[in-house]
């Protein structure tokens, strides 16, 4: 019987080409930068001359035989961008806990600090530039696996997915932050991929050129105070959707995310 089904794996040049520069710019989240030694090595791959995975256990060697420096975390971009392209060459995608727990465990196996897969056990904060040192609340600990839950299933309901429940459903899930560490990474592509099988063509050079917009634009739609009279704004995180899903052209400038933006200017 003859075989019907097609490899799932993207094998087009151009997507192979987006997915690097996609996976590039996200380790701009938390201030990292791929080596020169990962970017020759996508170029094999987008040429073809690699295979996605032989140019993730590549890397892998080579960090193995080279003193990491601990201060840069050059190996992290570099492994991590190549996992990132792996999850994303493959078009396979189930809207459920597991996906999102599976992307986590993938992109930061053997990281040992960020308990690949595996929901905190901890609460915690984190001062943020753009809300002048103060924190969002995150979920606690003990509620992680409920609200998650809750978040999937009211989704698998919804009937009517516009950019705005979009930009709410993603925010949620951020601001859950059910890992210690990796977090918008994880949800970003946990994000592209949900967008992709809803049908959405998705512009990742926003992804690319703007990864610490994108969470800076979370942060600021999950954070108010009473006291100093902020509320949540998600026309950051709406400006960037509409970017990436309309192919608009709104100018994302980081600095305008500040909570005294307006009252300094």
């Amino acid at each position: 019987m003859p075989i019907t089904y097609e490899n799932a794996e993207t094998v087009c040049p151009a997507d192979k080409k987006r997915n690097w520069q996609t996976a590039f710019g996200l380790q701009a989240v938390d201030d990292l930068k791929p080596s020169e030694y990962a970017v020759k090595l996508s170029k094999e791959h987008i040429a073809g001359n690699m295979s996605i995975y032989q140019v993730e256990d590549t890397i892998e060697r080579y960090y193995k035989q080279k003193e990491v420096d601990t201060k840069n975390r050059q190996n992290e971009a570099d492994i991590v961008s190549a996992r990132i392209v792996k999850i994303l060459s493959n078009k396979s995608f189930s809207l459920n806990e597991n996906s999102l727990k599976n992307i986590h465990k993938i992109l930061f196996k053997n990281f040992k600090n960020y308990n690949p897969g595996m929901y905190r056990k901890i609460d915690i904060i984190k001062a943020e530039w753009v809300l002048d040192n103060d924190t969002v609340q995150y979920a606690h600990f003990e509620n992680i696996e409920d609200e998650i839950a809750l978040i999937l299933n009211k989704e698998e309901q919804a009937k009517k997915i516009d950019i705005n429940h979009i930009l709410n459903f993603i925010s949620k899930i951020w601001l859950v932050h059910p890992f210690l560490e990796g977090n918008t990474r994880t949800v970003a592509v946990f994000a592209i991929q949900y967008l992709r099988n809803l049908g959405y063509k998705i512009d990742n050079s926003s992804f690319e050129k703007h990864a610490k917009f994108f969470r800076n634009a979370l942060v600021r739609s999950n954070y108010r105070n009473a006291v100093l009279n902020i509320n949540r704004e998600n026309n950051f995180l709406m400006k960037f959707f509409e970017n990436i899903l309309q192919g608009k052209k709104h100018k994302l400038q980081s600095r305008e995310l500040h909570i005294h933006w307006g009252v300094a200017h």
